[in-house]
């Protein structure tokens, strides 16, 4: 029996910032989609407005562009820990109890720490907290972070015992679609072991506020205006943000968005 585009799962392992706090409501508002609610949810803050005015004609003459989040938006506004790995499963009835080996694994991963160890999310080493990615032809737009010892170990364990559970992802299977040197790159060999190339020392934790824009972003003088309306926006959450969960969330292929399967808290314990 083949898989058609709805058998097609894929799961993630992200940090969602606390809701309603006033980081998951600026993100979320900004990106129009609400993973924990789920659903499309407004922007009652008025960011998005705020910054179709920063901008200014030619850039934004009908004011704010939905396609400025198109990509971002279907994530939910996230922080990512594991990139999205495909679960291609035939007969696909197993999918469940390929999710719930995951999520087994997750909580195993979890038993593995120190209890009441806390896990930040730190300043970048560059400065740069709104920077854009990626480095060459510009297309995104995040909150740019380092990641505490804690967090880097805990991605690490997540990256090393999470991602083998799946069976591919988008950059596995480009990295598919040409030869590969008989001597292979850390980049490939992380990317054929763990579906992923930007893990463990190469780990950039980001929270994502516009994807795509490159026509944006073209302009040197645009991105120096989004840098500053951004640093001015989120400024209470530029130096030291707390990672205080990490969520399993899903997508089958024909769903427009991703979805919460189920939240760990991590970190000390919630009064």
């Amino acid at each position: 029996m083949s898989l058609t585009s709805d058998d097609h799962m894929r799961f993630a392992v992200y940090f969602i910032p606390e809701a309603p706090g006033m980081l998951y409501r600026l993100g979320t508002g900004l990106l129009g989609y609400d993973v924990r609610a789920p659903g499309v949810c407004p922007d009652d803050l008025g960011l998005r407005g705020r910054l179709a005015a920063s901008l200014g004609p030619p850039h934004s003459p009908g004011g704010f562009d939905p396609g400025w989040v198109e990509r971002a938006s279907r994530f939910g506004f996230h922080l990512t820990i594991c990139d999205a790995i495909d679960l291609k499963v035939e007969p696909p009835g197993e999918v469940e109890e390929k999710l719930s080996q995951v999520q087994e694994r997750i909580r195993e991963v979890l038993g593995y720490l120190k209890p009441g160890r806390e896990f930040w999310l730190l300043p970048p080493d560059d400065g740069r907290s709104v920077d854009f990615f990626p480095s060459g032809k510009k297309r995104a737009v995040v909150l740019k972070y380092k990641p505490s010892d804690a967090l880097r170990v805990l991605e690490t364990l997540l990256v090393a015992l999470v991602n083998p559970l799946g069976t591919g992802s988008s950059e596995h299977s480009r990295l598919l679609q040409t030869p590969l040197p008989d001597q292979r790159t850390y980049t490939q060999l992380r990317t054929l072991k763990f579906y992923s190339s930007t893990v463990f020392d190469s780990y950039c934790p980001h929270l994502t506020l516009l994807d795509p824009c490159p026509d944006l972003l073209a302009c040197e003088d645009t991105r120096d205006r989004i840098r500053q309306f951004f640093t001015d926006e989120f400024r209470d959450y530029l130096a030291r943000v707390p990672v205080t969960n990490v969520c399993l969330l899903v997508k089958r292929g024909s769903e427009a968005h991703w979805r919460i399967r189920e939240e760990f808290p991590i970190g000390p314990a919630r009064p």
